[in-house]
């Protein structure tokens, strides 16, 4: 893995350390996304379909 690569994902979850949430999700919409994350794909996007609230949410997600 590029030493460039690991700096990124650090700086991402130093800002995600400490923060917590909520999201409700239709279980419609909740299906594709868990079958996504088994798979091993992940996205901010998967919280687009969810109620969301808590810390973790406040000003949006931090981006790769």
């Amino acid at each position: 893995t590029p030493q460039e690569l690991i700096e990124d994902q650090k700086r991402v979850y130093s800002k995600l350390e400490g923060k917590d949430g909520t999201c409700k999700f239709e279980i419609d919409d909740l299906a594709p996304v868990l079958q996504k994350w088994k798979g091993g794909t992940f996205s901010s996007n998967d919280w687009d379909v969810a109620e969301c609230s808590g810390s973790f949410f406040e000003g949006g997600l931090p981006q790769q």
